[in-house]
């Protein structure tokens, strides 16, 4: 099976929002990560040890696999924050076009974490409804991981909730970059299907900025340049943190 993480929007999805063609020119947000990240910081990323065994096939499994049952840690936390974030937006009377959107991404972040469930056997913990519990059982997670799941959390739970968007946008846009700097990959490469299958345009980052652009700032909605800056840094730090962890035992 391919074990997809990009979790990409299908075009499909996009008509049901109605929000229109996605516009040509890039938001806020992609315009703030082109600037800040794409280069220089994704570059040093792009070639720590994990990657550069990864493109190689030569990454151990343990570390791989390691790396992948943290992110199911990561992944459960965020269907609950997602969650946080939906109930708040409709209290404070969202744009429909916002909290539909916020919808669709729990129904796809479940889906996700399904495959955890069901192929990689993590079942929750110890309840009837194996569906019911939304951490798995004995995932201990690495202190970058728990500070990045709980830096989501308390931006959903504490902050405009549109910067809960914000919180979660390096994570929809830094992993499909990174999959498509790869360019292409040896068929005889054991993870061949893995980074073929995360490679994308991006087109959950593009949906969330065009959502936040032109649904939000550009209806003169509440927004602070700096907390949007600095809330998007810590999600990209995160990033970087985690994967500059997983290269220290590849």
């Amino acid at each position: 099976m391919i074990f997809s993480r990009s979790l990409q929007i299908t075009q499909e999805e996009l008509k049901s929002w109605n929000l229109g063609p996605l516009p040509e020119e890039e938001g806020i947000l992609e315009t703030h990560f082109t600037d800040m990240y794409s280069g220089k910081f994704c570059d040093v990323l792009f070639s720590a040890p994990y990657f550069t065994h990864l493109r190689t096939g030569k990454l151990n499994p343990t570390n791989y696999g390691s790396l992948l049952v943290l992110d199911a840690y990561y992944c459960y936390n965020e269907v609950e924050t997602l969650k946080i974030l939906k109930q708040r937006m409709e209290q404070l009377s969202y744009p429909s076009e916002i909290t539909k959107v916020v919808s669709d991404l729990i129904v796809k972040y479940e889906k996700y974490c399904n495959t955890f469930l069901y192929d990689w056997h993590l079942y929750p913990d110890a309840v009837d409804n194996v569906e019911s519990s939304p951490i798995p059982v004995k995932i201990s997670p690495t202190p970058t991981m728990g500070d990045y799941a709980q830096h989501e959390r308390d931006i959903a739970e504490n902050a405009e909730p549109i910067y809960g968007l914000v919180a979660l946008y390096p994570c929809f846009r830094l992993w499909p970059f990174l999959f498509w700097k790869f360019g292409e990959v040896s068929k005889d490469n054991l993870y061949y299907e893995w980074i073929t299958g995360n490679q994308s345009s991006g087109s959950s980052a593009i949906a969330v900025d065009n959502l936040i652009t032109t649904y939000w700032v550009g209806k003169g909605r509440t927004w602070d340049t700096g907390t949007f800056q600095e809330i998007f840094k810590r999600s990209m730090y995160y990033e970087k943190n985690l994967f500059e962890e997983a290269a220290k035992t590849s």
